[in-house]
């Protein structure tokens, strides 16, 4: 890619899948991959949508052992079972990305277009996600804790939103904010 950042994600079984970006003998993506009865299909350099957009590598991907159904990726990697791979580690990482998106940062409301901006945003919400964390160590022993959370519903809500929930409530209260990084964390 032409800014290093590799990418797998789904689709939908009817997206239009063709190995022209005129996209003549298009076919949905669920009856290609239906008809071959494997685990698995790797097709590179195709295109996608009613737009041909691409060239993209797609796969299909059915693991019976893991998924009910079957999922219908798009991705920038040149080998299968390394895009599998990538996938498999999305759950690991989704809370991360929801905690900075539409329940903590809110940064998919930025618009932002320019890779390089974005790249940057994206540090800095994950440093500030880390000073969430780090807060959330002291918040749950706090004895501010029960003005910027209810004590009932805290076992309802993750480390992240405890953090978010004591820096706004220390900024808003104009609190002094301390805390130090040590290698014996936390």
């Amino acid at each position: 890619m032409a800014h290093g950042w590799e990418y797998v994600l789904k689709t939908a079984k009817d997206t239009l899948v063709a190995d022209h970006p005129n996209m003549e003998n298009a076919s949905a993506f669920g009856h290609l991959a239906a008809s071959i009865g494997q685990k698995s299909l790797f097709l590179p350099q195709m295109y996608v949508t009613k737009q041909g957009f691409g060239p993209v590598n797609v796969l299909f991907w059915h693991d019976r052992t893991r998924y009910d159904r079957p999922l219908y990726l798009l991705t920038s990697l040149e080998y299968g079972p390394q895009a599998e791979t990538y996938y498999r580690k999305r759950y690991h990482i989704e809370t991360f990305f929801g905690d900075i998106k539409s329940r903590g940062f809110h940064i998919h409301k930025t618009r932002i277009e320019e890779p390089q901006t974005l790249f940057n945003l994206l540090i800095v919400a994950s440093l500030a996600f880390i000073i969430c964390i780090l807060f959330e160590f002291d918040a749950r022993t706090s004895a501010q804790l029960g003005k910027f959370c209810r004590k009932d519903r805290i076992d309802s809500l993750s480390v992240f939103q405890i953090g978010l929930r004591a820096v706004r409530f220390y900024v808003r209260h104009a609190m002094n904010l301390s805390f130090q990084f040590s290698k014996n964390f936390p």
